[in-house]
Protein backbone atom coordinates (compact mmCIF):
# COMPACT_ATOMS: atom_id res chain seq x y z
CA UNK A 1 0.00 0.00 0.00
CA UNK A 2 2.90 2.31 0.77
CA UNK A 3 4.21 1.87 -2.77
CA UNK A 4 0.79 2.67 -4.18
CA UNK A 5 0.69 5.86 -2.07
CA UNK A 6 4.02 6.94 -3.54
CA UNK A 7 2.70 6.45 -7.06
CA UNK A 8 -0.43 8.44 -6.32
CA UNK A 9 1.52 11.27 -4.81
CA UNK A 10 3.92 11.22 -7.78
CA UNK A 11 0.97 11.36 -10.17
CA UNK A 12 -0.45 14.40 -8.40
CA UNK A 13 2.94 16.04 -8.45
CA UNK A 14 3.25 15.28 -12.17
CA UNK A 15 -0.12 16.85 -12.95
CA UNK A 16 0.92 20.01 -11.07
CA UNK A 17 4.21 20.08 -12.98
CA UNK A 18 2.40 19.62 -16.31
CA UNK A 19 0.06 22.50 -15.58
CA UNK A 20 2.91 24.71 -14.42
CA UNK A 21 5.06 23.93 -17.48
CA UNK A 22 2.10 23.60 -19.90
CA UNK A 23 3.47 20.23 -20.89
CA UNK A 24 2.79 18.98 -24.43
CA UNK A 25 3.87 15.89 -26.30
CA UNK A 26 6.69 17.74 -28.01
CA UNK A 27 8.04 19.40 -24.83
CA UNK A 28 7.78 16.12 -22.92
CA UNK A 29 9.62 14.25 -25.66
CA UNK A 30 12.25 16.98 -25.86
CA UNK A 31 12.98 16.51 -22.15
CA UNK A 32 13.05 12.73 -22.49
CA UNK A 33 15.59 12.93 -25.32
CA UNK A 34 17.79 15.37 -23.41
CA UNK A 35 17.79 13.30 -20.22
CA UNK A 36 18.36 10.02 -22.06
CA UNK A 37 21.64 11.01 -23.73
CA UNK A 38 24.38 8.68 -22.46
CA UNK A 39 22.02 7.30 -19.81
CA UNK A 40 22.24 3.63 -20.80
CA UNK A 41 18.49 3.75 -20.02
CA UNK A 42 19.34 3.26 -16.36
CA UNK A 43 16.88 3.31 -13.46
CA UNK A 44 18.28 6.71 -12.57
CA UNK A 45 17.27 8.04 -16.01
CA UNK A 46 13.74 6.67 -15.68
CA UNK A 47 13.45 8.32 -12.28
CA UNK A 48 14.64 11.71 -13.57
CA UNK A 49 12.36 11.60 -16.63
CA UNK A 50 9.43 9.98 -14.86
CA UNK A 51 6.86 12.77 -15.14
CA UNK A 52 7.71 13.42 -18.82
CA UNK A 53 7.54 9.72 -19.64
CA UNK A 54 4.29 9.40 -17.69
CA UNK A 55 2.73 12.23 -19.72
CA UNK A 56 3.62 10.55 -23.02
CA UNK A 57 2.42 7.19 -21.70
CA UNK A 58 -0.97 8.56 -20.66
CA UNK A 59 -1.42 10.69 -23.77
CA UNK A 60 -0.53 7.99 -26.29
CA UNK A 61 -1.43 4.84 -24.33
CA UNK A 62 2.08 3.41 -24.53
CA UNK A 63 4.44 1.94 -21.92
CA UNK A 64 7.55 3.70 -20.67
CA UNK A 65 9.98 1.98 -23.06
CA UNK A 66 7.76 2.80 -26.03
CA UNK A 67 7.52 6.42 -24.83
CA UNK A 68 11.32 6.71 -24.79
CA UNK A 69 11.72 5.04 -28.19
CA UNK A 70 9.05 7.28 -29.72
CA UNK A 71 10.82 10.36 -28.35
CA UNK A 72 14.10 9.23 -29.91
CA UNK A 73 12.43 8.55 -33.27
CA UNK A 74 10.82 12.01 -33.19
CA UNK A 75 14.25 13.53 -32.54
CA UNK A 76 15.53 11.73 -35.66
CA UNK A 77 12.40 12.35 -37.75
CA UNK A 78 14.27 14.15 -40.53
CA UNK A 79 16.46 11.10 -41.05
CA UNK A 80 14.60 8.74 -43.37
CA UNK A 81 16.76 5.80 -42.28
CA UNK A 82 17.25 5.54 -38.51
CA UNK A 83 19.25 2.51 -37.38
CA UNK A 84 19.00 1.00 -33.91
CA UNK A 85 22.79 1.34 -33.80
CA UNK A 86 22.39 5.14 -33.97
CA UNK A 87 20.02 5.11 -31.00
CA UNK A 88 22.31 2.74 -29.06
CA UNK A 89 25.27 5.06 -29.59
CA UNK A 90 23.25 8.06 -28.39
CA UNK A 91 22.08 6.21 -25.27
CA UNK A 92 25.50 4.61 -24.67
CA UNK A 93 23.94 1.18 -24.36
CA UNK A 94 24.74 -2.15 -25.99
CA UNK A 95 22.97 -3.29 -29.16
CA UNK A 96 21.78 -6.42 -27.40
CA UNK A 97 19.68 -4.22 -25.16
CA UNK A 98 18.14 -2.41 -28.14
CA UNK A 99 17.40 -5.74 -29.82
CA UNK A 100 15.72 -6.84 -26.61
CA UNK A 101 13.24 -4.00 -27.17
CA UNK A 102 12.04 -5.53 -30.47
CA UNK A 103 8.64 -6.36 -28.96
CA UNK A 104 8.12 -2.70 -28.05
CA UNK A 105 9.22 -1.64 -31.54
CA UNK A 106 6.82 -4.15 -33.13
CA UNK A 107 3.95 -2.61 -31.17
CA UNK A 108 4.83 0.86 -32.49
CA UNK A 109 4.98 -0.59 -36.00
CA UNK A 110 1.57 -2.21 -35.55
CA UNK A 111 0.11 1.15 -34.53
CA UNK A 112 1.85 2.74 -37.57
CA UNK A 113 3.67 5.28 -35.41
CA UNK A 114 6.91 4.25 -37.09
CA UNK A 115 7.72 2.35 -40.27
CA UNK A 116 10.36 -0.24 -40.92
CA UNK A 117 12.48 -0.52 -44.04
CA UNK A 118 14.26 -3.68 -45.07
CA UNK A 119 16.75 -3.21 -47.85
CA UNK A 120 19.25 -5.90 -48.74
CA UNK A 121 19.35 -7.19 -45.17
CA UNK A 122 19.67 -3.73 -43.61
CA UNK A 123 16.84 -2.72 -41.26
CA UNK A 124 16.09 0.93 -40.59
CA UNK A 125 13.16 2.90 -39.21
CA UNK A 126 11.42 6.15 -40.00
CA UNK A 127 8.55 8.24 -38.68
CA UNK A 128 6.01 9.59 -41.13
CA UNK A 129 5.16 13.30 -41.42
CA UNK A 130 1.53 12.58 -40.50
CA UNK A 131 2.67 11.22 -37.11
CA UNK A 132 4.91 14.23 -36.48
CA UNK A 133 2.07 16.55 -37.46
CA UNK A 134 -0.26 14.95 -34.90
CA UNK A 135 2.36 15.22 -32.15
CA UNK A 136 3.05 18.87 -33.04
CA UNK A 137 -0.62 19.60 -32.39
CA UNK A 138 -0.46 17.61 -29.14
CA UNK A 139 -2.82 15.03 -30.59
CA UNK A 140 -2.85 11.26 -30.58
CA UNK A 141 -1.92 9.80 -33.96
CA UNK A 142 -4.72 7.68 -35.39
CA UNK A 143 -3.97 5.92 -38.71
CA UNK A 144 -6.36 7.05 -41.41
CA UNK A 145 -8.96 4.44 -42.21
CA UNK A 146 -9.39 3.56 -45.90
CA UNK A 147 -12.25 5.60 -47.31
CA UNK A 148 -14.40 5.66 -50.41
CA UNK A 149 -12.54 7.39 -53.22
CA UNK A 150 -13.12 8.39 -56.80
CA UNK A 151 -11.11 6.48 -59.37
CA UNK A 152 -8.71 9.42 -59.75
CA UNK A 153 -8.20 9.60 -55.98
CA UNK A 154 -7.72 5.84 -55.78
CA UNK A 155 -4.87 5.96 -58.28
CA UNK A 156 -3.20 8.79 -56.36
CA UNK A 157 -3.28 6.64 -53.22
CA UNK A 158 -2.08 3.56 -55.11
CA UNK A 159 0.77 5.54 -56.66
CA UNK A 160 1.89 6.81 -53.23
CA UNK A 161 1.73 3.30 -51.81
CA UNK A 162 3.96 1.93 -54.57
CA UNK A 163 6.35 4.84 -54.01
CA UNK A 164 6.55 3.83 -50.35
CA UNK A 165 7.27 0.23 -51.31
CA UNK A 166 9.91 1.01 -53.95
CA UNK A 167 11.68 4.00 -52.41
CA UNK A 168 10.89 3.79 -48.69
CA UNK A 169 11.10 -0.02 -48.57
CA UNK A 170 7.73 -0.50 -46.95
CA UNK A 171 7.68 -4.12 -45.74
CA UNK A 172 6.06 -6.45 -48.24
CA UNK A 173 3.40 -7.78 -45.85
CA UNK A 174 2.40 -4.26 -44.80
CA UNK A 175 2.42 -3.11 -48.43
CA UNK A 176 0.13 -5.95 -49.55
CA UNK A 177 -2.16 -5.44 -46.57
CA UNK A 178 -2.55 -1.73 -47.30
CA UNK A 179 -3.00 -2.27 -51.03
CA UNK A 180 -5.68 -4.91 -50.54
CA UNK A 181 -7.46 -2.78 -47.93
CA UNK A 182 -7.41 0.21 -50.27
CA UNK A 183 -8.85 -1.79 -53.16
CA UNK A 184 -11.36 -3.69 -51.04
CA UNK A 185 -12.72 -0.47 -49.52
CA UNK A 186 -13.30 0.85 -53.05
CA UNK A 187 -14.67 -2.37 -54.54
CA UNK A 188 -17.56 -0.35 -56.00
CA UNK A 189 -15.20 1.12 -58.63
CA UNK A 190 -15.04 -0.54 -62.04
CA UNK A 191 -11.26 -0.79 -61.83
CA UNK A 192 -11.51 -2.98 -58.72
CA UNK A 193 -14.42 -4.98 -60.14
CA UNK A 194 -12.33 -5.84 -63.18
CA UNK A 195 -9.39 -6.86 -60.97
CA UNK A 196 -11.72 -9.41 -59.39
CA UNK A 197 -13.17 -10.48 -62.75
CA UNK A 198 -9.68 -11.38 -63.98
CA UNK A 199 -8.82 -12.93 -60.57
CA UNK A 200 -6.02 -10.44 -59.92
CA UNK A 201 -7.50 -10.01 -56.43
CA UNK A 202 -8.44 -13.18 -54.59
CA UNK A 203 -8.23 -14.85 -51.15
CA UNK A 204 -7.92 -11.52 -49.32
CA UNK A 205 -4.77 -10.52 -51.17
CA UNK A 206 -3.47 -9.13 -54.45
CA UNK A 207 -1.63 -11.80 -56.41
CA UNK A 208 1.73 -11.20 -58.10
CA UNK A 209 0.34 -10.50 -61.57
CA UNK A 210 -2.26 -8.26 -59.96
CA UNK A 211 0.55 -6.24 -58.39
CA UNK A 212 2.17 -5.84 -61.81
CA UNK A 213 -1.06 -4.71 -63.44
CA UNK A 214 -2.02 -2.27 -60.68
CA UNK A 215 1.53 -0.87 -60.64
CA UNK A 216 1.62 -0.34 -64.40
CA UNK A 217 -1.91 1.08 -64.48
CA UNK A 218 -0.91 3.63 -61.82
CA UNK A 219 2.16 4.58 -63.87
CA UNK A 220 -0.02 5.11 -66.93
CA UNK A 221 -2.65 7.16 -65.10
CA UNK A 222 -0.37 9.24 -62.85
CA UNK A 223 2.77 9.57 -64.99
CA UNK A 224 1.19 9.22 -68.44
CA UNK A 225 3.81 6.51 -68.99
CA UNK A 226 2.83 4.34 -71.95
CA UNK A 227 6.08 2.36 -72.19
CA UNK A 228 6.42 0.27 -69.04
CA UNK A 229 9.39 -1.81 -67.91
CA UNK A 230 10.31 -4.29 -65.18
CA UNK A 231 13.17 -2.32 -63.60
CA UNK A 232 11.36 -1.80 -60.28
CA UNK A 233 10.20 -5.41 -59.96
CA UNK A 234 13.03 -6.34 -57.60
CA UNK A 235 11.73 -3.85 -55.04
CA UNK A 236 8.04 -4.62 -55.53
CA UNK A 237 7.94 -8.28 -54.62
CA UNK A 238 8.83 -10.30 -51.56
CA UNK A 239 12.15 -11.40 -53.02
CA UNK A 240 14.12 -11.17 -56.24
CA UNK A 241 13.47 -14.80 -57.15
CA UNK A 242 9.76 -14.04 -57.51
CA UNK A 243 10.51 -10.86 -59.46
CA UNK A 244 12.84 -12.69 -61.88
CA UNK A 245 10.31 -15.47 -62.43
CA UNK A 246 7.63 -12.92 -63.33
CA UNK A 247 10.02 -11.06 -65.64
CA UNK A 248 10.76 -14.32 -67.47
CA UNK A 249 7.08 -15.13 -67.97
CA UNK A 250 6.43 -11.65 -69.34
CA UNK A 251 9.38 -11.72 -71.75
CA UNK A 252 8.20 -15.09 -73.11
CA UNK A 253 4.62 -13.87 -73.45
CA UNK A 254 3.42 -16.48 -70.93
CA UNK A 255 1.92 -14.17 -68.30
CA UNK A 256 -1.82 -14.42 -67.72
CA UNK A 257 -1.90 -10.66 -68.25
CA UNK A 258 -0.77 -11.27 -71.83
CA UNK A 259 -2.96 -14.32 -72.36
CA UNK A 260 -5.98 -12.32 -71.22
CA UNK A 261 -5.10 -9.48 -73.61
CA UNK A 262 -4.38 -6.89 -70.92
CA UNK A 263 -0.66 -6.34 -71.53
CA UNK A 264 1.31 -6.36 -74.77
CA UNK A 265 4.90 -5.86 -75.90
CA UNK A 266 5.83 -2.34 -76.94
CA UNK A 267 6.32 -1.78 -80.64
CA UNK A 268 9.70 -0.32 -81.56
CA UNK A 269 10.76 0.07 -85.17
CA UNK A 270 7.97 -2.28 -86.12
CA UNK A 271 9.29 -5.04 -83.85
CA UNK A 272 8.08 -6.24 -80.46
CA UNK A 273 10.38 -5.13 -77.63
CA UNK A 274 10.33 -7.97 -75.08
CA UNK A 275 11.65 -5.70 -72.32
CA UNK A 276 8.96 -3.02 -72.52
CA UNK A 277 5.21 -3.34 -72.25
CA UNK A 278 2.01 -1.33 -72.36
CA UNK A 279 -1.63 -1.75 -71.48
CA UNK A 280 -3.77 -2.89 -74.39
CA UNK A 281 -6.73 -0.91 -75.66
CA UNK A 282 -8.93 -3.63 -74.17
CA UNK A 283 -7.37 -3.11 -70.73
CA UNK A 284 -7.78 0.66 -70.90
CA UNK A 285 -11.41 0.34 -71.91
CA UNK A 286 -12.35 -2.26 -69.32
CA UNK A 287 -10.32 -1.03 -66.34
CA UNK A 288 -10.02 2.72 -66.84
CA UNK A 289 -13.48 3.61 -68.12
CA UNK A 290 -14.16 5.81 -65.07
CA UNK A 291 -11.19 8.06 -65.81
CA UNK A 292 -12.51 10.74 -68.14
CA UNK A 293 -9.12 11.96 -69.25
CA UNK A 294 -7.95 8.49 -70.16
CA UNK A 295 -11.13 7.47 -71.93
CA UNK A 296 -11.22 10.69 -73.92
CA UNK A 297 -7.54 10.40 -74.78
CA UNK A 298 -8.28 7.00 -76.22
CA UNK A 299 -11.41 7.65 -78.20
CA UNK A 300 -11.62 11.36 -79.03
CA UNK A 301 -10.30 12.50 -82.39
CA UNK A 302 -10.08 16.11 -83.43
CA UNK A 303 -9.68 14.67 -86.95
CA UNK A 304 -13.04 12.85 -86.79
CA UNK A 305 -15.45 13.69 -89.62
CA UNK A 306 -19.01 12.54 -88.97
CA UNK A 307 -20.60 10.88 -91.97
CA UNK A 308 -23.70 13.07 -91.69
CA UNK A 309 -21.50 16.18 -92.08
CA UNK A 310 -20.12 15.03 -95.44
CA UNK A 311 -21.76 16.74 -98.43
CA UNK A 312 -23.02 14.23 -100.95
CA UNK A 313 -21.83 14.77 -104.51
CA UNK A 314 -21.88 12.76 -107.72
CA UNK A 315 -18.53 11.33 -108.74
CA UNK A 316 -17.44 10.63 -112.33
CA UNK A 317 -14.99 7.82 -112.96
CA UNK A 318 -13.50 5.97 -115.87
CA UNK A 319 -15.14 2.60 -116.46
CA UNK A 320 -12.58 0.48 -114.59
CA UNK A 321 -12.43 2.81 -111.58
CA UNK A 322 -16.22 3.01 -111.45
CA UNK A 323 -16.49 -0.77 -111.26
CA UNK A 324 -13.89 -1.02 -108.47
CA UNK A 325 -15.38 1.82 -106.40
CA UNK A 326 -18.88 0.35 -106.68
CA UNK A 327 -17.59 -3.04 -105.58
CA UNK A 328 -15.86 -1.48 -102.57
CA UNK A 329 -18.96 0.55 -101.67
CA UNK A 330 -21.09 -2.58 -101.69
CA UNK A 331 -18.53 -4.38 -99.53
CA UNK A 332 -18.49 -1.55 -96.97
CA UNK A 333 -22.24 -1.57 -96.39
CA UNK A 334 -22.68 -2.61 -92.77
CA UNK A 335 -24.49 -5.87 -93.51
CA UNK A 336 -21.90 -7.09 -96.04
CA UNK A 337 -18.94 -5.82 -94.00
CA UNK A 338 -20.06 -7.56 -90.81
CA UNK A 339 -20.75 -10.81 -92.65
CA UNK A 340 -17.40 -10.82 -94.46
CA UNK A 341 -15.43 -9.97 -91.28
CA UNK A 342 -17.12 -12.77 -89.34
CA UNK A 343 -16.46 -15.30 -92.06
CA UNK A 344 -12.81 -14.29 -92.42
CA UNK A 345 -12.28 -14.66 -88.66
CA UNK A 346 -14.03 -18.03 -88.70
CA UNK A 347 -11.57 -19.44 -91.22
CA UNK A 348 -8.57 -17.90 -89.43
CA UNK A 349 -7.91 -15.03 -91.84
CA UNK A 350 -7.23 -11.37 -91.03
CA UNK A 351 -10.43 -9.34 -91.01
CA UNK A 352 -9.00 -5.85 -91.55
CA UNK A 353 -9.76 -4.00 -94.79
CA UNK A 354 -6.81 -2.07 -96.19
CA UNK A 355 -7.17 0.01 -99.34
CA UNK A 356 -4.81 2.11 -101.41
CA UNK A 357 -6.11 4.87 -103.68
CA UNK A 358 -3.26 6.05 -105.88
CA UNK A 359 -2.91 8.20 -108.97
CA UNK A 360 -2.37 11.71 -110.28
CA UNK A 361 -3.33 14.73 -108.16
CA UNK A 362 -6.90 15.96 -108.43
CA UNK A 363 -8.39 12.67 -109.60
CA UNK A 364 -10.87 12.34 -106.72
CA UNK A 365 -9.08 9.95 -104.37
CA UNK A 366 -9.87 11.75 -101.11
CA UNK A 367 -13.38 12.71 -102.19
CA UNK A 368 -14.07 9.09 -103.10
CA UNK A 369 -13.25 8.09 -99.52
CA UNK A 370 -15.67 10.72 -98.25
CA UNK A 371 -18.45 9.60 -100.56
CA UNK A 372 -17.90 5.96 -99.60
CA UNK A 373 -18.16 7.00 -95.94
CA UNK A 374 -21.32 8.98 -96.64
CA UNK A 375 -22.95 6.10 -98.52
CA UNK A 376 -22.07 3.47 -95.89
CA UNK A 377 -22.72 5.68 -92.81
CA UNK A 378 -19.13 5.50 -91.57
CA UNK A 379 -17.28 8.28 -89.80
CA UNK A 380 -13.80 9.16 -91.06
CA UNK A 381 -10.64 9.86 -89.08
CA UNK A 382 -8.66 11.87 -91.60
CA UNK A 383 -4.96 12.03 -90.81
CA UNK A 384 -2.33 13.91 -92.73
CA UNK A 385 0.67 11.61 -92.53
CA UNK A 386 3.14 14.51 -92.56
CA UNK A 387 1.53 16.00 -89.43
CA UNK A 388 2.25 12.86 -87.42
CA UNK A 389 5.97 13.43 -87.69
CA UNK A 390 7.75 15.34 -84.93
CA UNK A 391 11.13 17.02 -84.74
CA UNK A 392 11.77 15.19 -81.45
CA UNK A 393 13.57 11.87 -81.56
CA UNK A 394 11.19 9.00 -80.94
CA UNK A 395 8.07 11.18 -80.77
CA UNK A 396 6.94 10.44 -84.33
CA UNK A 397 6.91 6.71 -83.65
CA UNK A 398 4.90 7.29 -80.45
CA UNK A 399 2.44 9.49 -82.37
CA UNK A 400 1.82 6.77 -84.94
CA UNK A 401 1.44 4.00 -82.34
CA UNK A 402 -0.87 6.16 -80.25
CA UNK A 403 -2.97 6.95 -83.32
CA UNK A 404 -3.59 3.26 -84.04
CA UNK A 405 -4.29 2.56 -80.35
CA UNK A 406 -6.91 5.29 -80.33
CA UNK A 407 -8.40 4.06 -83.60
CA UNK A 408 -8.67 0.51 -82.26
CA UNK A 409 -10.44 1.87 -79.17
CA UNK A 410 -12.85 3.81 -81.37
CA UNK A 411 -13.56 0.70 -83.45
CA UNK A 412 -14.36 -1.27 -80.31
CA UNK A 413 -16.68 1.44 -78.97
CA UNK A 414 -18.49 2.20 -82.26
CA UNK A 415 -21.60 0.51 -83.61
CA UNK A 416 -20.36 1.11 -87.17
CA UNK A 417 -16.64 0.72 -87.85
CA UNK A 418 -15.09 4.09 -88.81
CA UNK A 419 -12.58 4.57 -91.62
CA UNK A 420 -8.99 5.55 -90.83
CA UNK A 421 -7.82 7.69 -93.75
CA UNK A 422 -4.12 8.44 -94.25
CA UNK A 423 -4.25 11.32 -96.71
CA UNK A 424 -1.30 12.23 -98.94
CA UNK A 425 0.73 9.31 -97.66
CA UNK A 426 3.43 9.49 -100.34
CA UNK A 427 6.27 9.30 -97.78
CA UNK A 428 4.58 6.38 -96.07
CA UNK A 429 4.37 3.97 -98.98
CA UNK A 430 7.50 5.04 -100.86
CA UNK A 431 10.40 2.61 -101.01
CA UNK A 432 12.20 2.39 -97.66
CA UNK A 433 15.83 3.48 -97.38
CA UNK A 434 18.26 0.57 -97.19
CA UNK A 435 21.18 1.09 -94.82
CA UNK A 436 19.75 4.42 -93.70
CA UNK A 437 22.17 6.26 -91.44
CA UNK A 438 20.66 9.75 -91.34
CA UNK A 439 18.30 10.38 -88.42
CA UNK A 440 15.42 11.42 -90.69
CA UNK A 441 15.76 8.32 -92.86
CA UNK A 442 15.89 6.08 -89.79
CA UNK A 443 12.76 7.74 -88.43
CA UNK A 444 10.91 7.25 -91.74
CA UNK A 445 11.89 3.58 -91.84
CA UNK A 446 10.89 3.12 -88.22
CA UNK A 447 7.46 4.66 -88.80
CA UNK A 448 6.94 2.54 -91.91
CA UNK A 449 7.78 -0.61 -89.95
CA UNK A 450 5.32 0.31 -87.21
CA UNK A 451 2.54 0.94 -89.72
CA UNK A 452 3.31 -2.30 -91.56
CA UNK A 453 2.86 -4.22 -88.32
CA UNK A 454 -0.32 -2.30 -87.47
CA UNK A 455 -1.79 -3.08 -90.89
CA UNK A 456 -0.89 -6.74 -90.39
CA UNK A 457 -3.04 -6.93 -87.25
CA UNK A 458 -5.65 -4.32 -88.19
CA UNK A 459 -9.26 -4.76 -87.24
CA UNK A 460 -11.07 -1.98 -89.05
CA UNK A 461 -10.92 -0.08 -92.34
CA UNK A 462 -7.73 1.67 -93.42
CA UNK A 463 -7.46 3.72 -96.62
CA UNK A 464 -4.35 5.56 -97.79
CA UNK A 465 -4.23 8.03 -100.66
CA UNK A 466 -1.09 8.90 -102.56
CA UNK A 467 -0.06 10.71 -105.72
CA UNK A 468 2.67 8.12 -106.31
CA UNK A 469 2.09 5.90 -109.30
CA UNK A 470 5.55 4.31 -109.25
CA UNK A 471 8.17 3.34 -106.64
CA UNK A 472 5.61 1.89 -104.23
CA UNK A 473 7.25 -0.12 -101.46
CA UNK A 474 6.61 -3.82 -102.12
CA UNK A 475 5.86 -4.54 -98.46
CA UNK A 476 3.08 -1.97 -98.52
CA UNK A 477 1.75 -3.26 -101.83
CA UNK A 478 1.28 -6.65 -100.16
CA UNK A 479 -0.47 -5.13 -97.13
CA UNK A 480 -3.19 -3.41 -99.18
CA UNK A 481 -6.07 -5.74 -99.96
CA UNK A 482 -7.71 -3.36 -102.45
CA UNK A 483 -5.72 -1.09 -104.74
CA UNK A 484 -7.50 1.36 -107.02
CA UNK A 485 -5.58 3.51 -109.48
CA UNK A 486 -7.24 6.83 -110.25
CA UNK A 487 -6.29 7.95 -113.74
CA UNK A 488 -7.12 11.28 -115.26
CA UNK A 489 -10.75 11.18 -116.37
CA UNK A 490 -11.58 10.17 -119.92
CA UNK A 491 -13.30 12.65 -122.23
CA UNK A 492 -16.68 11.18 -121.33
CA UNK A 493 -15.91 11.43 -117.60
CA UNK A 494 -14.66 15.00 -118.04
CA UNK A 495 -17.93 15.89 -119.75
CA UNK A 496 -19.82 14.65 -116.73
CA UNK A 497 -17.58 16.61 -114.35
CA UNK A 498 -17.91 19.83 -116.36
CA UNK A 499 -21.69 19.47 -116.48
CA UNK A 500 -21.94 18.86 -112.72
CA UNK A 501 -19.59 21.72 -111.86
CA UNK A 502 -20.96 24.38 -114.28
CA UNK A 503 -24.47 23.24 -115.25
CA UNK A 504 -25.38 26.52 -117.00
CA UNK A 505 -23.02 26.01 -119.98
CA UNK A 506 -24.23 24.21 -123.11
CA UNK A 507 -23.49 20.61 -124.07
CA UNK A 508 -21.56 21.90 -127.08
CA UNK A 509 -19.29 24.00 -124.87
CA UNK A 510 -18.88 21.05 -122.49
CA UNK A 511 -17.78 18.90 -125.42
CA UNK A 512 -15.24 21.50 -126.47
CA UNK A 513 -13.77 21.90 -122.97
CA UNK A 514 -13.60 18.16 -122.31
CA UNK A 515 -11.91 17.51 -125.64
CA UNK A 516 -9.38 20.35 -125.58
CA UNK A 517 -8.40 20.39 -121.89
CA UNK A 518 -6.99 17.18 -120.42
CA UNK A 519 -7.94 18.21 -116.90
CA UNK A 520 -8.30 16.24 -113.72
CA UNK A 521 -11.43 16.64 -111.63
CA UNK A 522 -9.51 18.90 -109.26
CA UNK A 523 -8.48 21.23 -112.06
CA UNK A 524 -12.05 21.42 -113.37
CA UNK A 525 -13.20 22.25 -109.84
CA UNK A 526 -10.66 25.10 -109.66
CA UNK A 527 -12.06 26.60 -112.87
CA UNK A 528 -15.61 26.17 -111.59
CA UNK A 529 -14.77 27.94 -108.32
CA UNK A 530 -13.21 30.89 -110.16
CA UNK A 531 -16.32 31.05 -112.35
CA UNK A 532 -18.57 30.99 -109.28
CA UNK A 533 -16.63 33.86 -107.66
CA UNK A 534 -16.79 35.97 -110.82
CA UNK A 535 -20.46 35.13 -111.25
CA UNK A 536 -21.13 36.52 -107.78
CA UNK A 537 -19.07 39.63 -108.43
CA UNK A 538 -19.89 40.45 -112.07
CA UNK A 539 -23.01 38.56 -113.15
CA UNK A 540 -23.83 36.18 -116.02
CA UNK A 541 -22.31 38.21 -118.83
CA UNK A 542 -18.95 36.69 -117.95
CA UNK A 543 -20.18 33.16 -118.73
CA UNK A 544 -19.16 32.85 -122.38
CA UNK A 545 -17.07 29.96 -123.65
CA UNK A 546 -14.19 32.35 -124.21
CA UNK A 547 -14.31 33.28 -120.54
CA UNK A 548 -14.21 29.62 -119.47
CA UNK A 549 -11.32 28.96 -121.90
CA UNK A 550 -9.44 31.88 -120.37
CA UNK A 551 -9.84 30.38 -116.90
CA UNK A 552 -8.73 26.99 -118.24
CA UNK A 553 -5.60 28.52 -119.73
CA UNK A 554 -4.83 30.15 -116.37
CA UNK A 555 -5.08 26.73 -114.76
CA UNK A 556 -2.44 25.32 -117.11
CA UNK A 557 1.14 25.75 -115.96
CA UNK A 558 2.61 24.09 -119.05
CA UNK A 559 0.96 25.50 -122.16
CA UNK A 560 2.16 22.81 -124.57
CA UNK A 561 -0.89 21.32 -126.29
CA UNK A 562 -1.32 17.57 -125.90
CA UNK A 563 -2.02 15.42 -128.99
CA UNK A 564 -5.59 14.16 -129.25
CA UNK A 565 -6.59 10.77 -130.53
CA UNK A 566 -10.15 9.72 -131.40
CA UNK A 567 -13.43 11.54 -131.63
CA UNK A 568 -16.53 11.90 -129.48
CA UNK A 569 -19.81 13.19 -130.85
CA UNK A 570 -22.15 15.70 -129.25
CA UNK A 571 -24.80 12.99 -129.12
CA UNK A 572 -22.47 10.67 -127.23
CA UNK A 573 -21.67 13.43 -124.75
CA UNK A 574 -25.35 14.19 -124.23
CA UNK A 575 -26.12 10.52 -123.67
CA UNK A 576 -23.27 10.02 -121.18
CA UNK A 577 -23.90 13.18 -119.17
CA UNK A 578 -27.69 13.18 -119.05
Amino acid sequence: MGELKVKTETGEQTEKTEKKEKLTLMTAMDNIVELSEGSNLSDEFYEKAKHYISYVCRKLSVNKVQAVLLSLFVDNCWDRDVELRTLAEYLKCRMVRMINYSTEIDELLKRKMIRIKNRRGETTYAMGPDVIDAFKHNEVFVPAEPKLLTCDELFCEIYSLFESRVYDYLPYEEFISELFSLLETNRNLEFVKQLRTYKLICDHTVNDEGIIFVFWASRLVCDNDYNLDTQSFGDLFKNRAIANKLKGKLSRGESMLQKNGLIQFCNEDGLANHEKYNLTVKAKQEFLSELNMNLNATTRFKELIKHEDITECKMYYNKRESRQVEQLKELLTEERYTKVCSELKRVGMRSGFTCLFYGAPGTGKTETVMQLAKATHRDVIQVNYAELKSCWVGESEKNVKNLFDRYHALVNSSDVTPILLFNEADALIGIRQKGADRAVEKMENSIQNIILQELEQLEGIFIATTNLTENLDKAFERRFLYKIEFEKPSIVARCGIWKSMIPIISDEDICYLAYHYDFSGGQIENVARKQAIDLILYGKEKMSLEYIKEKCDEELIHKNPMPRVGFISDAEISRKTS
